[in-house]
């Protein structure tokens, strides 16, 4: 029996509780000297019992309302609370993309890159290098959109199995052959 009326009594408090409109304070005043709650109330057209229960430190007795401290911030106006959105604007950039037809599919992921050319490099000095590239490597490729490990080894000279050595972080078995050659990173072509 107990059990029965704590949990009725737990359901219609969440249910209160839940139905309350979510509000915050909207309008803020800042106490002046010989100011008490109830001409803080009468100012702003709140009862002393909202004064109180908006602001902590006022206690809850409507008669004995605590005093009102000087220069203290205290909340006259509550409201609902405002969901805000942001607009945000992107600009859009156009590159032109060659394409040719391959018979191996393969599964690729599309990424969006700031790089637009290749470039060959034999100093690690400011490239974003792929995870476990070869520590002997002597020379780097950027790798730009569009390419694949066939077209990053063709364009530097080497094999693909060439690449895949010096760079083991490169899937290179099973279905994900390749899947994970990141535009932008340099990896190495030359040890």
């Amino acid at each position: 029996m107990k059990f029965s009326l704590l949990a009725v009594s737990a359901f219609f408090l969440a249910t209160m509780v839940a139905a309350a409109p979510s509000t915050v304070c909207t309008g803020k005043h800042v106490a002046t000297k010989g100011e008490t709650c109830a001409s803080m109330a009468k100012h702003y057209k709140i009862s002393v019992k909202n004064l109180q229960q908006w602001n902590s430190g006022l206690g809850s007795n409507v008669k004995k309302c605590s005093k009102i401290t000087t220069g203290k911030s205290y909340c006259v106006k509550r409201g609902p609370k405002k969901v805000t959105t942001k607009k945000t604007t992107t600009k859009k950039s156009t590159t032109k993309k060659t394409t040719t037809k391959k018979t191996t599919t393969k599964k690729t992921t599309t990424k969006k890159s700031t790089t637009t050319k290749a470039s060959p490099a034999t100093s690690t000095n400011g490239l974003h290098l792929a995870p476990h590239t070869d520590p002997n490597c002597k020379k780097y490729y950027v790798v730009v959109d569009g390419d694949g490990c066939d077209t990053a080894a063709k364009k530097n000279g080497i094999t693909e199995a060439q690449l895949y050595k010096w760079n083991t972080g490169l899937h290179h078995a099973g279905d994900h052959l390749c899947d994970n050659l990141d535009t932008g990173r340099a990896y190495c072509v030359k040890v």
